[in-house]
């Protein structure tokens, strides 16, 4: 979880841990935070005396508790559909995944980033089962949103292009698989460096659809 905060997590955001990991190490890219200008700071459980104040002001009344009801919108779908996506549940991935789409079209206007979110990893679904136009329809109408949320040259946005070359490579599209690779492989090397894992596949898959578009 923590280091899907980090992933997720929009420039200039904080990120708040919140309860204990048993002394376990968290694997995490810590350049990302420094990239990303992140705040992670530490939190605990609510004390005594703040809960013996909260109960004073809800039973006096005066606190108007009712127009707080409403819908919400989180993240923990997604987090629980990745999971899902982890152990290749992927019908209840999706369905799980569509329902978030929904309730975030239905939403308040500043939820775009959410709503790019939610579209990109509908469209991930649909990749994992090499279901690719389905793939490419939800990374379109993902794109725009991801990169208004995250910045055009955010590493994030940089791996969802990645992912975005894939579907098109897959559908033979190399023209698209191309521009989607070579604005990936731009954003990630100035973010993670040259000699990244990551940059050295992309730059491979760049080279290899570069080569499918010139060979005899």
């Amino acid at each position: 979880p923590v280091s899907d905060a980090i992933e997720m997590a929009n420039f200039g955001a904080r990120i708040l841990l919140a309860g204990l990991k048993d002394e376990r190490p968290v694997e995490i890219v810590s350049d990302h935070i420094v990239f990303k200008s992140l705040r992670i700071v530490a939190g605990s459980g609510s004390s005594p005396e703040a809960m013996d104040r909260a109960g004073e002001v809800l039973n006096r009344g005066t606190f108007p508790t009712a127009e707080l009801a409403g819908e919400t919108y989180t993240l923990d779908e997604i987090g629980e559909a990745l999971l899902m996506l982890e152990r290749g549940e992927y019908a209840r991935a999706e369905a799980l995944l569509r329902e978030a789409v929904a309730l975030r079209e239905r939403g308040n206007a500043g939820n775009e980033g959410e709503l790019g979110a939610s579209l990109r990893y509908l469209g991930a679904t649909f990749q994992a089962r090499d279901s690719f136009p389905a793939a490419e329809e939800q990374y379109m109408r993902a794109a725009p949103l991801l990169e208004a949320a995250l910045g055009p040259d955010d590493s994030n946005y940089g791996f969802f292009l990645r992912d975005l070359g894939q579907v098109y490579a897959a559908q033979n599209k190399l023209h698209q698989a191309q521009d989607a690779y070579g604005r990936s492989l731009t954003i990630l090397e100035s973010q993670l460096g040259a000699m990244d894992p990551t940059v050295m596949q992309t730059r491979r898959s760049y080279e290899q659809v570069v080569r499918a578009q010139t060979a005899p």
